[in-house]
């Protein structure tokens, strides 16, 4: 790491603000890229391919599925959805979007965090198992604050989406 990206982080950690959020379930670290409406570098698809349009479209999906899913938040996480919702509408908001095989993203969930529905917001994580891809966005909040949301591969269907743990 340069001395200025160095720089960058420690000023960015002391205003508590995530430089570099690190992927809950693969512990590696997700440069966080503009993709609140239209991504300017995509992740690629199962094939291999680009697809800015169809990691656009999980981001529409992630926001609108959001309120709902804060709407229906118990009240002791109010505050705690409140906060999420802020990261959500900074200007350029943490997150980002791979694809991954559903099969290994439950078993990756299920061996890092046991049975992950006690974090759920939506869904139920056994519903990965009946695809074969998924687009997971990732909202890198920082501590406390940081969401996956999984996806069916053409971003159509929120399956799952869960807080992840601290720690």
């Amino acid at each position: 790491m340069s001395q200025r990206a160095l720089a960058l982080t420690l000023a960015l950690a002391a205003c508590g603000e995530p430089a570099e959020p690190t992927h809950p379930t693969s512990g590696t670290s997700a440069p966080v890229a503009d993709r609140s409406e239209a991504p300017k570098a995509a992740a690629p698809s199962a094939a291999g391919r680009v697809d800015s349009a169809l990691d656009a479209r999980a981001i529409r999906l992630v926001r609108s599925e959001w309120e709902r899913i804060l709407a229906k938040l118990e009240p002791e996480m109010t505050s705690w959805g409140l906060a999420v919702d802020a990261v959500m509408q900074r200007e350029k908001p943490p997150f980002s979007v791979s694809m991954e095989p559903c099969a290994s993203k439950l078993a990756a969930l299920e061996r890092s965090y046991g049975d992950v529905r006690d974090f759920a917001l939506h869904g139920n994580p056994q519903r990965l198992a009946s695809h074969a891809d998924c687009r997971v966005v990732f909202l890198g909040g920082g501590m406390k604050l940081e969401i996956e949301f999984i996806l069916d591969a053409d971003a159509t269907e929120l399956l799952f989406a869960w807080r992840v743990p601290e720690g």
